[in-house]
């Protein structure tokens, strides 16, 4: 399993998929720019499609279906917002939930790194920290990653 870095960042420049703040990208892993397009759209189309159900007195299953798209544009729009790794050291990373809470942690309280359906999970003690396949990283992020899992497994199931 490898890390890989999103891009270089280049001062100045704001590509696809990036989001910057002050020309640095806003954690050394954050999600991409097109989960607030996606989280807005079902927002809205949830609120609209909900008021004109409403309007036109459509069955209450049809109205329940606009509230499930409400919910899940705001669930994206935080998840977007929170989901995040900051590197605090060479040696320590502060992990924030989808939800917001924050958690400090030690590259080298890191047991195990697996990937599943496209997820990767890093196992720290009893805790996982999850993230998810659309996630971007710096360089520097993915480099002390790639450093703890071939300390881990090896150079040789690094690549995995």
């Amino acid at each position: 399993m490898k890390f890989e870095p999103f891009i270089h960042i280049r001062p100045g420049k704001v590509t696809a998929g990036m989001t910057l703040v002050d020309d640095k990208p806003r954690a050394d892993m954050f999600m991409p720019a097109w989960m607030v397009s996606l989280g807005l759209l079902c927002t809205m189309f949830g609120v609209i499609l909900g008021i004109v159900m409403v309007a036109v007195k459509m069955p209450f299953l049809l109205i329940l279906l606009s509230a499930v798209l409400v919910v899940f544009g705001i669930a994206t729009l935080m998840f977007w917002k929170n989901h995040k790794i900051h590197m605090l050291s060479d040696d320590e990373f502060r992990y924030h939930t989808w939800l917001g809470k924050k958690h400090v942690y030690r590259f080298d309280e890191i047991k195990d790194v697996k990937k599943a359906h496209g997820y990767s999970f890093l196992f720290i003690g009893e805790r996982k920290v999850y993230i998810d396949s659309a996630a971007l990283f710096t360089k520097r992020l993915s480099d002390r990653l790639n450093r703890r899992v071939e300390e881990l497994h090896g150079s040789e199931q690094a690549d995995c």
